[in-house]
């Protein structure tokens, strides 16, 4: 199921669309970006917040053009770094602070703020050992420099 909506001044989302998809491709996500710039009309569609799906990216980047900005899921995206963190990063301590860290980095309001607390997250946990290293690596790669939003 996937829901569509749009968020107010106040940060309140307002959902206004419900689909039932069974595979989720390309496809499915512009039928439904296509439905809502239809039933939409002049809203403005400037910022696009989903999991890190491509798909979804690409239907929007199709049916609205390359003028937006792209937000990955907070939600999802902490899942899937407690996973990879969680079998790289052995010290309970260490993985708490950690993850501190880069909740603290997902809270930044604008991009020179962002760019300066990933600076210097980088340099804290950059070499502290071998597996956290690697997944501090692996953040920067997947969830820096690949999906920046």
């Amino acid at each position: 199921m996937l829901i569509t909506g749009t968020s107010d001044k106040d940060r309140h989302f307002h959902p206004f669309g419900v689909a039932v998809c069974s595979i989720e491709t390309e496809a499915d996500f512009a039928f439904i970006f296509r439905t809502l710039e239809e039933k939409t009309g002049n809203l403005a569609h400037k910022v696009l917040v989903a999991d890190g799906v491509e798909a979804i990216t690409n239907a929007f980047l199709q049916v609205f053009g390359e003028n937006f900005g792209r937000v990955y899921c907070w939600f999802h995206g902490k899942k899937k770094l407690r996973e990879k963190m969680q079998s790289a990063v052995k010290d309970p301590k260490t993985r708490s602070e950690l993850y501190d860290d880069i909740s603290c980095l997902q809270l930044a309001t604008t991009k020179a703020e962002f760019d300066c607390a990933t600076k210097l997250f980088l340099k804290k946990w950059g070499t502290v050992s071998d597996g956290v290293t690697r997944f501090v690596c692996y953040l920067h790669q997947e969830c820096i420099l690949k999906r920046n939003g």
